[in-house]
């Protein structure tokens, strides 16, 4: 497990960064990519997701951003390719803000984000990061 990587990016999609150390490049799969600038070193706080079928990397710019993401996919039901997306505001408050706007917009369609909201699962956890 990686806790960070530094960096340059030597490469992005509309989904991921490739981050050059030591002659490796790791795809990252981060929220905004286009935040990133080809060339630029960085420190990316990263998350490794290992399943059946896959073993990716996620990258957030900063420490607090990791540590809400790992709080979201502790809510049953929601990974981190759920999670990630919500990070594209770029604030955490932002995030925030996104998910409950996200819920409100969304009926029981969505079971988990009606669950997580009324029984206070991410708030909780969002709050509890102190």
């Amino acid at each position: 497990m990686f806790g960070y990587i530094i960096g340059s990016v030597k490469y992005l999609t509309s989904n991921h960064i490739i981050l050059e150390n030591n002659g490796i490049g790791y795809i990252i799969f981060v929220a905004n990519p286009y935040a990133y600038e080809i060339g630029k070193e960085y420190t990316v706080y990263t998350y490794q997701n290992i399943t059946e079928s896959e073993n990716s990397l996620y990258g957030f710019k900063s420490m607090d951003e990791k540590e809400l993401f790992l709080r979201l996919i502790a809510v049953k039901g929601l990974g981190p390719k759920t999670a990630l997306p919500m990070f594209a505001s770029g604030s955490v408050s932002g995030i925030i803000c996104n998910r409950l706007i996200l819920a409100s917009a969304h009926s029981t369609e969505s079971g988990w984000i009606h669950s997580a909201i009324l029984s206070n699962d991410i708030l909780h956890k969002i709050n509890s990061s102190g």
